[in-house]
Order: structure tokens, then C-alpha cells, then sequence
């Protein structure tokens, strides 16, 4: 396998339709890896690992949608004998990070993760009783909305299922290391 340190192909949108950009995290794509595949890439599609991202790579891939673009990115990668670990979905914030997101000051996000302030529910945490909470930002967005009707800035339709794609390549990894995952996978399809 190649390294790929620049990006590579065309792209040509008569050809290919719409390319969305994302980050994977990948097994080996640093400068100490096997690399990355540099051949067979569909058309329009660009991978580029830097040698200093800890195994990020930033993905340019043809799809209908952006999530369609990560599923076949992955697929395509896995083929080729990469391991993908994560879809680097953004979803882990702080409340710092709520706060600026949500245009609200941190003691007003501290205190609605409390219960003290708004309308109950917050989400919890991702890390109960770590030093630094960090929580899911999909929960979070959703919570804002259905809760006290914020209108938050143009989030992209299918953020959410990014971080759904990148909580199915978690699952599906750990699965494997379980002697029986069947209860596991229940969960998923609730009777």
C-alpha cells in the first residue's frame, strides 16, 4: 500500500455527483503505517492522511449523502485492508463548547446539566464523575430544540447520522469480542 500525503484524482461532478468531506480515523495512516490504498479509488474520491494526525484522514467521497459517502468510504477502505477505527463526528463537547454553540453562557448550560435552570432533561454525560463531563452534542442539539425551541446555526441535516455511523463501527468492533454478542445486537431491533 501507498502512503497518500496529497490528494489524488479529479474531481469531476458530471461524473460523480455531489463529494462530501469527512474525517476517519484509521488504523496506520500516520507516518509510521503501512498507508493507505492509492489505487481503485472511485471516481471524484481523494483520501489524505496527514503524517501528523495520530491516524486522521480527511475524506473527499462521492455519495447521494454525506453518510452514504462515509459508509462506502469505509467499505471501500476495509476492502483494501485498512482498519477504520472512528468516524470523527464532533459529537463530544464540553459544556464551554455548548455554551458557544447554543450562544448561552457556560453557568446557563452548567446549571440546565444540573436540573437547576429550563425545563429538565438535559442529557447526561458520556463520562459520569469524570473531572471534565463531556457530552453528546447530537443529544444536546436535540435537546435544545425539542426543549426551549433554539434555533441553533445551520447544522447539516445528516450530522446526526455521522454520529450513528461512527457509534455502528464502535458496536460492530466490540461485538466482535464478545462470546455472544446476539443480546447485544437485540438492542438495536426492539420488539
Amino acid at each position: 500500500m501507498l502512503m497518500l500525503r496529497e490528494p489524488i484524482g479529479r474531481y469531476d461532478r458530471s461524473l460523480t455527483g455531489p463529494r462530501h468531506e469527512f474525517v476517519l480515523l484509521v488504523e496506520g495512516a500516520g507516518a509510521s503505517g503501512p498507508g493507505l490504498p492509492a489505487a481503485d479509488l472511485p471516481a471524484g474520491a481523494r483520501v489524505v492522511a496527514s503524517p501528523l494526525a495520530g491516524g486522521r484522514v480527511c475524506v473527499y467521497w462521492p455519495g447521494s449523502t454525506r453518510v452514504a459517502a462515509v459508509v462506502a468510504a469505509v467499505q471501500h477502505l476495509e476492502r483494501a485492508g485498512c482498519r477504520v477505527w472512528r468516524v470523527d463526528a464532533g459529537d463530544m463537547v464540553t459544556l464551554t463548547v455548548i455554551a458557544g454553540r447554543a450562544q448561552r453562557s457556560r453557568e446557563t448550560v452548567r446549571l440546565w446539566s444540573l436540573g437547576s435552570l429550563g425545563p429538565g432533561g438535559f442529557p447526561p454525560p458520556l463520562n459520569p464523575g469524570a473531572s471534565t463531563a463531556l457530552y453528546s452534542w447530537a443529544e444536546v442539539r436535540r435537546w435544545l430544540r425539542i426543549r426551549l425551541n433554539v434555533d441553533l446555526p445551520a447544522d447539516r441535516a445528516d450530522d446526526d447520522a455521522l454520529v450513528a455511523a461512527d457509534l455502528a463501527l464502535r458496536l460492530r468492533r466490540i461485538a466482535d469480542w464478545l462470546p455472544d454478542p446476539a443480546p447485544v445486537w437485540e438492542l438495536l431491533m426492539p420488539p
